[in-house]
């Protein structure tokens, strides 16, 4: 949506958030279905594994499809940021879900599967 040294406008960056937001709720979602698959048992872990291979994904596979050789604009200490974030979003999202599945199993008389502390 804005490429490095372009200029920022209100449409692109309203555009760039609304992409940004379903993107991470869709993720969220594929989340849920892994935990759901898996079991609930080592949540924060296998969050964070899949932030990590999202971030492998947004690294190296979309700008290889996007351009062959597509320009580096990130320095190494972004990549360790940007991996950071990425590992952290999917522990953070990982315990979320895990958080509001216990309030409505609570209600709903539902036992979740999960190792309690």
């Amino acid at each position: 949506m804005i490429f490095p040294f372009q200029k920022v406008t209100w449409l692109k960056l309203l555009m760039g958030e609304f992409t940004h937001l379903l993107a991470g709720g869709t993720l969220g979602i594929a989340i849920y279905i892994i935990l759901r698959v898996s079991g609930y048992d080592f949540f924060i872990i296998k969050g964070a594994g899949f932030g990590t291979v999202m971030w492998i994904v947004h690294v190296i596979i979309i700008p290889n499809l996007v351009a062959p050789r597509p320009y580096i604009f990130r320095t190494f200490n972004e990549a360790i940021v940007d991996l950071v974030s990425h590992t952290v979003w999917g522990s953070i999202t990982s315990w979320f879900i895990i958080v509001n599945l216990r309030k409505t199993s609570n209600k709903a008389k539902i036992k979740l599967k999960c190792r309690s502390k």
